[in-house]
Protein backbone atom coordinates (compact mmCIF):
# COMPACT_ATOMS: atom_id res chain seq x y z
CA UNK A 1 0.00 0.00 0.00
CA UNK A 2 1.23 3.72 -0.82
CA UNK A 3 0.12 7.27 -0.14
CA UNK A 4 1.12 10.31 -1.81
CA UNK A 5 3.20 12.72 0.29
CA UNK A 6 2.19 16.27 0.88
CA UNK A 7 5.38 17.57 0.01
CA UNK A 8 6.75 15.49 -3.23
CA UNK A 9 5.43 13.18 -6.04
CA UNK A 10 6.95 10.24 -4.79
CA UNK A 11 4.57 7.59 -3.54
CA UNK A 12 5.40 7.05 -0.15
CA UNK A 13 4.62 3.09 1.02
CA UNK A 14 3.40 1.96 4.65
CA UNK A 15 6.60 0.81 5.32
CA UNK A 16 8.54 3.85 4.32
CA UNK A 17 6.06 5.50 6.87
CA UNK A 18 7.31 3.26 9.67
CA UNK A 19 11.04 3.49 8.89
CA UNK A 20 10.28 7.34 9.03
CA UNK A 21 8.70 6.67 12.14
CA UNK A 22 11.51 4.59 13.57
CA UNK A 23 14.05 7.00 12.29
CA UNK A 24 12.65 10.01 14.41
CA UNK A 25 13.56 8.23 17.30
CA UNK A 26 16.86 6.93 16.49
CA UNK A 27 18.31 10.09 15.03
CA UNK A 28 21.72 10.66 14.69
CA UNK A 29 22.41 14.05 14.93
CA UNK A 30 25.73 14.52 13.25
CA UNK A 31 24.53 13.07 9.70
CA UNK A 32 21.45 15.17 10.20
CA UNK A 33 23.78 18.24 10.66
CA UNK A 34 25.88 17.02 7.50
CA UNK A 35 22.89 16.29 5.32
CA UNK A 36 21.24 19.79 6.41
CA UNK A 37 24.36 21.80 5.86
CA UNK A 38 25.58 20.46 2.69
CA UNK A 39 24.44 21.01 -0.96
CA UNK A 40 25.49 17.77 -2.87
CA UNK A 41 24.12 19.28 -6.02
CA UNK A 42 27.76 20.66 -7.06
CA UNK A 43 29.02 17.38 -5.58
CA UNK A 44 27.27 15.66 -7.35
CA UNK A 45 28.21 17.51 -10.57
CA UNK A 46 32.04 17.46 -10.25
CA UNK A 47 31.32 13.59 -9.93
CA UNK A 48 29.37 13.72 -13.17
CA UNK A 49 32.02 15.60 -15.35
CA UNK A 50 34.08 12.70 -15.43
CA UNK A 51 32.42 9.74 -13.88
CA UNK A 52 29.95 8.53 -17.05
CA UNK A 53 28.98 5.49 -15.91
CA UNK A 54 24.93 4.86 -16.44
CA UNK A 55 24.35 1.33 -15.78
CA UNK A 56 25.80 -1.35 -14.35
CA UNK A 57 27.17 -5.09 -15.79
CA UNK A 58 24.14 -6.33 -16.32
CA UNK A 59 22.73 -3.43 -17.50
CA UNK A 60 20.90 -1.95 -14.74
CA UNK A 61 20.91 2.01 -13.67
CA UNK A 62 24.15 2.72 -11.74
CA UNK A 63 24.08 3.56 -8.33
CA UNK A 64 23.72 7.49 -7.65
CA UNK A 65 26.81 8.92 -7.33
CA UNK A 66 25.50 10.99 -3.83
CA UNK A 67 25.10 7.57 -2.25
CA UNK A 68 28.38 6.54 -3.63
CA UNK A 69 29.94 9.26 -1.76
CA UNK A 70 28.31 9.57 1.45
CA UNK A 71 28.88 5.58 1.73
CA UNK A 72 32.62 6.66 1.62
CA UNK A 73 32.24 9.39 4.20
CA UNK A 74 30.41 6.66 6.58
CA UNK A 75 33.48 4.33 6.11
CA UNK A 76 35.57 7.18 7.05
CA UNK A 77 33.98 8.87 9.92
CA UNK A 78 33.39 5.51 11.40
CA UNK A 79 36.14 3.73 10.49
CA UNK A 80 34.60 0.57 8.55
CA UNK A 81 35.84 -1.52 6.05
CA UNK A 82 33.86 -1.89 2.79
CA UNK A 83 32.72 -5.58 4.07
CA UNK A 84 31.58 -4.07 7.16
CA UNK A 85 30.53 -0.99 5.71
CA UNK A 86 27.30 -2.80 4.05
CA UNK A 87 26.41 -5.01 6.96
CA UNK A 88 26.17 -1.73 8.93
CA UNK A 89 23.98 -0.22 6.08
CA UNK A 90 21.84 -3.21 5.98
CA UNK A 91 21.36 -2.94 9.88
CA UNK A 92 21.00 0.62 10.25
CA UNK A 93 18.70 3.17 9.78
CA UNK A 94 20.28 5.92 10.44
CA UNK A 95 22.53 5.22 7.85
CA UNK A 96 19.76 3.79 5.57
CA UNK A 97 18.26 7.73 5.80
CA UNK A 98 21.24 8.97 5.14
CA UNK A 99 21.97 7.47 1.92
CA UNK A 100 18.53 7.94 1.27
CA UNK A 101 17.70 4.10 0.66
CA UNK A 102 13.74 3.21 1.42
CA UNK A 103 13.24 0.27 3.80
CA UNK A 104 13.14 -2.37 1.24
CA UNK A 105 16.53 -1.46 -0.22
CA UNK A 106 19.69 -2.61 0.47
CA UNK A 107 23.38 -1.34 0.83
CA UNK A 108 25.51 -1.69 -2.78
CA UNK A 109 27.83 -4.61 -2.38
CA UNK A 110 31.15 -3.91 -1.09
CA UNK A 111 32.80 -4.37 -4.59
CA UNK A 112 30.89 -1.30 -5.82
CA UNK A 113 31.77 0.98 -3.59
CA UNK A 114 35.73 -0.33 -3.84
CA UNK A 115 35.48 0.88 -7.57
CA UNK A 116 33.91 3.93 -7.14
CA UNK A 117 36.72 4.69 -4.34
CA UNK A 118 38.96 3.31 -7.54
CA UNK A 119 37.14 5.55 -10.05
CA UNK A 120 37.32 8.62 -7.88
CA UNK A 121 41.08 8.23 -8.39
CA UNK A 122 41.95 7.53 -11.54
CA UNK A 123 39.51 10.50 -12.66
CA UNK A 124 41.88 12.64 -10.51
CA UNK A 125 38.43 14.17 -8.74
CA UNK A 126 39.45 13.66 -5.05
CA UNK A 127 40.89 17.24 -4.40
CA UNK A 128 38.53 18.90 -6.49
CA UNK A 129 35.75 16.94 -3.90
CA UNK A 130 38.00 18.56 -0.99
CA UNK A 131 37.81 21.64 -2.11
CA UNK A 132 33.65 21.72 -2.56
CA UNK A 133 33.17 19.85 0.39
CA UNK A 134 35.27 22.04 3.03
CA UNK A 135 34.03 25.14 1.13
CA UNK A 136 30.77 24.81 2.21
CA UNK A 137 31.61 23.73 5.75
CA UNK A 138 33.78 27.24 5.58
CA UNK A 139 31.02 29.12 4.57
CA UNK A 140 29.33 27.92 8.09
CA UNK A 141 32.80 28.16 10.08
CA UNK A 142 32.74 24.57 11.00
CA UNK A 143 34.65 21.51 10.15
CA UNK A 144 34.17 17.50 10.47
CA UNK A 145 36.19 15.92 12.98
CA UNK A 146 36.70 12.45 13.52
CA UNK A 147 34.19 10.36 15.84
CA UNK A 148 33.66 6.83 17.01
CA UNK A 149 30.64 5.16 16.35
CA UNK A 150 27.84 7.77 17.85
CA UNK A 151 30.80 9.96 18.99
CA UNK A 152 31.38 11.72 16.02
CA UNK A 153 30.09 15.48 15.59
CA UNK A 154 30.59 19.16 13.95
CA UNK A 155 33.29 21.28 15.31
CA UNK A 156 33.40 24.79 15.17
CA UNK A 157 36.65 25.86 12.62
CA UNK A 158 39.70 27.08 14.88
CA UNK A 159 42.78 27.21 12.54
CA UNK A 160 43.93 26.20 9.22
CA UNK A 161 46.53 23.02 9.46
CA UNK A 162 49.17 23.33 6.89
CA UNK A 163 50.61 20.00 5.50
CA UNK A 164 54.27 20.00 6.49
CA UNK A 165 56.51 17.98 4.38
CA UNK A 166 56.84 16.09 8.12
CA UNK A 167 53.26 15.16 7.71
CA UNK A 168 53.78 14.67 3.76
CA UNK A 169 56.38 12.16 4.46
CA UNK A 170 54.10 10.19 6.90
CA UNK A 171 50.99 10.49 4.98
CA UNK A 172 52.72 8.79 2.07
CA UNK A 173 54.95 6.38 3.85
CA UNK A 174 58.19 8.46 3.44
CA UNK A 175 57.81 7.47 -0.61
CA UNK A 176 58.42 3.75 -0.41
CA UNK A 177 54.89 3.52 -2.12
CA UNK A 178 54.72 2.63 -5.94
CA UNK A 179 52.68 5.42 -8.08
CA UNK A 180 49.59 3.13 -7.32
CA UNK A 181 49.73 2.71 -4.37
CA UNK A 182 50.36 6.43 -3.61
CA UNK A 183 47.76 7.64 -6.00
CA UNK A 184 45.65 5.19 -3.22
CA UNK A 185 46.75 6.84 -0.62
CA UNK A 186 46.41 10.06 -1.42
CA UNK A 187 42.51 9.49 -2.36
CA UNK A 188 42.15 8.12 1.45
CA UNK A 189 44.18 11.35 2.94
CA UNK A 190 41.36 13.20 0.86
CA UNK A 191 38.86 11.45 2.02
CA UNK A 192 40.18 11.79 5.80
CA UNK A 193 40.63 15.54 4.93
CA UNK A 194 37.01 15.78 3.86
CA UNK A 195 35.84 13.66 6.79
CA UNK A 196 38.49 15.06 9.15
CA UNK A 197 38.26 19.03 7.77
CA UNK A 198 41.60 19.98 8.77
CA UNK A 199 41.12 23.38 9.32
CA UNK A 200 41.42 22.57 13.29
CA UNK A 201 44.65 23.08 15.61
CA UNK A 202 45.63 19.51 16.88
CA UNK A 203 45.51 18.61 19.87
CA UNK A 204 42.13 20.65 20.01
CA UNK A 205 38.99 18.23 20.26
CA UNK A 206 35.45 20.28 20.82
CA UNK A 207 32.74 17.62 21.85
CA UNK A 208 30.08 20.20 21.57
CA UNK A 209 27.85 19.99 18.70
CA UNK A 210 26.26 22.45 16.77
CA UNK A 211 22.86 23.08 17.49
Amino acid sequence: MAYQSKNTDEHVTFADALLSKRYRKAQNDFLNQVDRLIDWRPIRTLINKKYTKRQNAIGAPAYDVILLFKMLLLETWYNLSDCALEERINDSITFSRFLGLKMEEVSPDHSTISRFRSALTELGLMDKLLAQFNKQLSRHHISVREGVLVDASLVEIRSTIERTFGSIRRWFHGGRCRYRGLAKTHTQNILESIAFNLYRTPGIIMSSSVG
